[in-house]
């Protein structure tokens, strides 16, 4: 029942985001980081409820301890006989692919991030130079013995 209901959560999310891999096919991101976040926080909590919840059939619930060793034989053979155990793994597979998908498509989000970062401080650069060119003139190396000139001048600044 449980990973059956986990089968379903998932499926309904994943019906959502199953376009992700097409429209990284034709390079293309829709989602927004605050989508992304959005995905990793469901994916959590989908692992969450899965494997840490109460309702966990992997785990002996808290009657069995006072159980005899009659019922817990059969308590572990109607769990094999559901499969909870690879039912799970599944599950934790699917959730696996669906995180790296996630980490995939923020990745690329960071960079276009970066990317932008980096082309204003390059542009910041290049207006400082130009300011720089402005307040303190352009030197003039086109006269031969015009660079000894300039260096002499730079060391009597500096003295």
């Amino acid at each position: 029942m449980y990973c059956a209901e986990g089968i379903n959560l998932c499926s309904e999310r994943n019906s959502s985001g199953s376009s992700v891999p097409s429209s990284l096919v034709s390079g293309v991101n829709t989602l927004s980081k605050k989508a992304i976040i959005s995905g990793f926080g469901y994916l959590l909590n989908m692992r969450q409820q899965l494997n840490l919840s109460e309702s966990n059939l992997l785990d002996n619930p808290d009657f069995m301890w006072d159980a005899s060793t009659a019922q817990e034989r059969l308590y572990h053979a109607v769990c094999r006989s559901l499969d909870a155990s690879p039912r799970l793994e599944v599950m934790n597979r699917k959730l696996d692919y669906a995180e790296n998908v996630q980490k995939l498509v923020l990745d690329l989000a960071d960079s276009g991030t970066s990317h932008r970062l980096e082309w204003i401080i390059i542009i910041l650069i290049a207006i400082e130079i130009g300011l720089a060119i402005l307040r303190e003139g352009m030197p003039h190396f086109s006269k031969p013995g015009s660079i000894k000139q300039f260096e002499e001048e730079e060391k009597h600044k500096l003295a």
